[in-house]
């Protein structure tokens, strides 16, 4: 009777589903950025209290909080990350960012993540304003491109919403 006994390996693979989608609220202007506030009247109609400010919404679709949440954020060239806040009235999570590469190249931009200490909430959505500064000598009339991915991306149950891309004109 020694051989009456099995034992099966199994790999359990969860799945999560995070989705981005990415706007650009805010006037962009060479030159803008960082600390420049639009005047009141302005915050109302362009929705974003800082000028070239990209908002970004990640969303936890799961019934699960998700650990070791992070996105890129590929940015135009002349275009520099400043800083990222959370609007009012959305949660706020301590993400933690780091610019890479140079902008006068095609390859830099910002990778934000939350620290391990807490997750994403399941079934929540956490909305981000992106704020740059643009290149003065970046020319009147350029349509910049701004693309942000999760770090889940192809990780999880729907790859069609883990890249999110906006446009704006200059």
């Amino acid at each position: 009777l020694a051989n009456n006994s099995a034992s099966v390996a199994l790999m359990v693979e969860m799945r999560q589903d995070i989705g981005v989608v990415k706007s650009a609220p805010g006037p962009f202007f060479q030159g803008a950025g960082s600390s420049t506030v639009f005047p009141p009247n302005a915050q109302a109609v362009a929705g974003a209290p800082i000028w070239n400010t990209w908002k970004i919404d990640i969303t936890n679709y799961d019934d699960r909080p998700v650990q070791y949440l992070s996105f890129s954020d590929t940015l135009p060239i002349g275009v520099t990350f400043t800083g990222l806040y959370t609007p009012p009235g959305s949660p706020t999570l301590p993400w933690t960012c780091s610019p890479y590469g140079d902008p006068t190249t095609v390859q830099h931009g910002v990778i934000c993540y939350l620290p391990s200490w807490g997750p994403m909430p399941a079934n929540t959505t956490h909305s981000l304003y992106l704020v740059t500064y643009v290149d003065p000598n970046t020319p009147e009339g350029t349509i910049l491109e701004n693309t942000v991915t999760h770090a889940l991306a192809g990780k999880d149950g729907n790859a069609a919403n883990d890249t999110a891309t906006a446009t704006a004109p200059l």
